[in-house]
């Protein structure tokens, strides 16, 4: 009986070591995570999605390669965040999400490259212009005319042979009394010659935004939305 006991004692230490090693340092016993803990999804994650099926009037080249952008994440924080070691906590947390979802897409070959790019790298006013002016269009799902959405200029890469993907994580750090765990989630596929958005999406997911298990889970659904449209039924690849 002691014999099993241990064992189920080292098994649930090295459970907890598993989930906490996946988190850097500074995110680890956090007094910030402490009054603010990490809040699990529940059996399923709730995504919401407007418009769960194809998004009509845009056309995405099935042979055209996509190169990934530095995603873009907005974390924001609880009510009472006070301290500058709350502060901290987030800036490390944001920088962590970024590069789990860059992660991600290149460990599951999603993409065909990764691309240096940062949109954080431009004059918060003009940053904003940005990210304001391609969230104003995306919403707009039964009115999108791709023909006519020109991308800012920041946002375009002539030197990429084909399509860039930017994404933009709207984020609530810790339960909020309004939106609970919401977050929301956008696309936009950049088609880099003509300069216009050839296909954009957003999502909102209910689930604490630093929940790992909640983000690769919303990625997933995105992604593979992605690529029903990419790859329509009707479809068929060279050798088929």
């Amino acid at each position: 009986m002691k014999r099993f006991q241990s064992i189920s004692t080292i098994l649930v230490c090295l459970l907890i070591f598993s989930a906490c090693s996946q988190l850097p340092p500074g995110l680890r016993s956090n007094p910030f995570e402490q009054r603010f803990p990490v809040a699990r999804c529940g059996g399923k994650v709730q995504v919401k999605d407007p418009d769960p099926r194809a998004v009509y009037g845009q056309y995405i080249n099935p042979s055209t390669g996509i190169y990934m952008l530095k995603p873009y994440v907005v974390l924001k924080p609880p009510k009472y965040t006070k301290e500058e070691e709350d502060f901290n906590y987030i800036n490390t947390m944001h920088d962590f999400l970024i590069q789990r979802i860059i992660d991600k897409f290149e460990r599951e070959k999603w993409v065909q490259d990764f691309v240096d790019f940062d949109l954080q790298d431009l004059q918060e006013e003009k940053r904003d212009t940005v990210i304001n002016q391609m969230v104003a269009e995306g919403v707009k799902l039964d009115t999108i005319n791709y023909g006519n959405w020109n991308v800012p200029s920041e946002l375009i890469q002539p030197d990429i042979p084909g399509y860039s993907l930017f994404m933009f994580l709207d984020g609530q750090l810790g339960f909020n009394d309004v939106t609970g765990y919401q977050n929301v989630l956008y696309l936009f596929l950049i088609d880099n010659q003509t300069g216009k958005t050839t296909y954009s999406d957003f999502m909102r997911y209910e689930c604490d935004v630093r929940n790992l298990n909640g983000l690769d889970k919303i990625l997933d659904y995105a992604y593979l939305k992605l690529l029903t449209l990419r790859f329509p039924p009707e479809y068929k690849g060279e050798g088929d």
